[in-house]
């Protein structure tokens, strides 16, 4: 596990799960009221234990996921269950299957697998009375810094992202895609196959550009990333997906057939490196799934 101060008092832990099909990347918030974000599946909870006792964090006061996918919240239940005190904070949309995750776990096997918690731990429950919903940009007062809660939906309808006003830090979740991994500038949207919303994720993308973020603390192997010109490649390359599939399928061709034209897209932008961080079934399958709730094909 490596440990690294990314801002004032805001330390990552990188964390690769053996057998895991990402790096991890979970941040703490000293202070008086320990701060955890992104707490990522529940066989995180050793490293994410050894890292606060590195820290001389004694407690968790917030506990905050951006979304519930099991790579990102699937660990908040059992955190709360050894952090009684905690707060755990979330999207309304997310708190019905946080209270009773039985959709959750069945979501989560079709994703990856009926024996998911081999690799990644189980998905519990949080209760109810350590559940705060908090408005769509509302401050949290903690540790003599504001963090802002931002609804962020697009990737999934249950994310937010966490602004810190102190370090101008956006914690973004998968709402301003999956960075490539040494490039500082580009980033590829992240295309939840049955939740993708790219019109949603497109306001999404302007609405957290519209804070003028200094820093973007990513949850997977990015790690932390200049805003400027990644965001903007962001906007162009999720348009540009969207219209090349959407066009390819009122057209009338199949998503075999579309497919080398989408991987041809990825590699102008990203080269090589795009193909280990993104499938390109799944990216067309997103959108397709999209389109056809919408009726547009």
């Amino acid at each position: 596990m490596k440990i690294e101060e990314v801002a004032e008092a805001i330390y990552r832990l990188e964390v690769q799960l053996p057998g895991a099909r990402y790096i991890f990347s979970v941040y703490l918030i000293d202070g008086n009221e320990g701060v955890l974000i992104e707490p990522g599946p529940a066989s995180m909870v050793p490293a994410i234990r050894e890292g606060m006792k590195r820290l001389g964090i004694q407690r968790l006061s917030y506990i905050i996921p951006t979304h519930i996918h099991l790579d990102h919240g699937g660990g908040a239940g059992k955190l709360a269950e050894l952090f009684q005190h905690a707060t755990v904070v979330l999207h309304p949309r997310a708190v019905k299957h946080v209270l009773n995750p039985s959709r959750l776990i069945e979501a989560t096997r079709m994703v990856y697998g009926d024996n998911f918690e081999s690799t990644y731990g189980p998905i519990l429950p949080v209760p109810e009375s350590q559940v705060k919903v908090p408005a769509d940009g509302e401050l949290m007062r903690i540790n003599e810094r504001e963090l802002q809660i931002i609804h962020a939906p697009g990737h999934a309808p249950h994310q937010i992202a966490i602004f810190d006003k102190k370090t101008g830090g956006l914690f973004c979740g998968e709402a301003l895609g999956v960075p490539i991994p040494g490039d500082e500038s580009f980033a590829l949207p992240s295309v939840s196959v049955q939740d993708f919303n790219p019109d949603l994720y497109l306001e999404t993308i302007e609405k957290l550009k519209r804070l003028t973020p200094r820093m973007l603390f990513y949850s997977h192997d990015g790690g932390v990333r200049k805003p400027e010109k990644l965001i903007t490649s962001l906007v162009e390359t999720t348009q540009s997906l969207r219209d090349t599939i959407l066009e390819g399928l009122r057209n009338g061709e199949t998503i075999e057939s579309i497919r080398p034209r989408v991987r041809e897209l990825m590699s102008g932008y990203a080269g090589k490196r795009a193909g280990a961080i993104s499938s390109v079934e799944d990216m067309i399958l997103g959108y397709t799934t999209y389109f056809n709730k919408k009726g547009l094909i």
